[in-house]
């Protein structure tokens, strides 16, 4: 019985190195691999140091070549920092929105995405989820909207930070609605939003910029004041309607920028 089972496993590893595209994945690969599933699973958290490279090494039963291979692809997804030369081992990072943000923004600048298509983006899903939130937000979720709407009152005069704050407030509808998923894809695109009304912003005539402003920040008080009633139908209409002003405003005041327009002076 084992002998058959030996031969068909023989076979089966013989046919599978002869199947094109097949391919066995290398030591540095199955390496990183065990680490990065001990991190996703949280057997090593942030800010853990790793045991010194011989040491691993040793207990692995691999090359240094292959050691420091692997160590570099967890590098490379930001899952580790290494210090070079130091004499301590690697630093545990939980993976970060931020290391994500930033290959999603490689992606989009070598794709030439416009900051216009982000923000039409946001507008037919949002609208959706303004619905959502209607139908179940709380006092805390009331009180944490209504604070980020005080804090952009606070920072009227300022665009860049005002631009930081209204990308947030995006952020936190998603967020408190409960759509945990979608949350991540809007903190990857938080400061893309940001930079978007910023841009449009600061191409304002000085009096028209504030006045805007002001008008925005006076349907975002009804929106919460819709949100509180639980009214889900007029808070996703009111929204829709948000946007389709908005970016219109934007689009006659700012260049359709792209992306990478963003980058090139931050």
């Amino acid at each position: 019985m084992e002998r058959s089972e030996t031969k068909a496993k023989k076979k089966t590893t013989r046919t599978a190195r002869a199947r094109p595209g097949f391919r066995m994945p290398k030591a540095a690969e199955v390496l990183a691999d065990h680490f990065r599933r001990r991190i996703i699973r949280g057997e090593l958290k942030e800010g853990d140091r790793l045991p010194k490279e011989q040491v691993l090494i040793d207990r692995y039963g691999v090359s240094r070549s292959t050691f420091r291979e692997a160590f570099l692809l967890l590098e490379s997804e930001g899952l580790i920092s290494v210090s070079r030369g130091a004499r301590t081992g690697a630093l545990v990072h939980r993976p970060s929105v931020k290391a994500a943000a930033r290959q999603m923004n490689f992606i989009m600048q070598a794709r030439n995405v416009t900051l216009d298509d982000v923000y039409l983006s946001l507008a037919l899903i949002e609208p959706a989820v303004i619905h959502r939130l209607a139908e179940r937000a709380t006092k805390a979720d009331i009180v944490a909207l209504r604070t980020q709407i005080k804090e952009m009152y606070e920072h009227l005069d300022d665009d860049h930070e005002y631009g930081l704050r209204a990308g947030l407030f995006h952020r936190t509808l998603v967020e408190r609605a409960g759509l945990v998923s979608l949350t991540v894809i809007m903190e990857l695109l938080t400061h893309l939003v940001g930079a978007y009304v910023e841009g449009a912003s600061s191409a304002l005539p000085p009096a028209d910029n504030k006045t805007g402003k002001l008008r925005v920040m006076r349907t975002k008080e009804k929106l919460v004041d819709l949100l509180e009633q639980r009214d889900a139908d007029g808070a996703e209409a009111l929204w829709k309607k948000y946007f389709e002003i908005t970016r219109e405003v934007m689009a006659r005041w700012q260049p359709a920028k792209v992306v990478q327009d963003v980058y090139k002076h931050r």
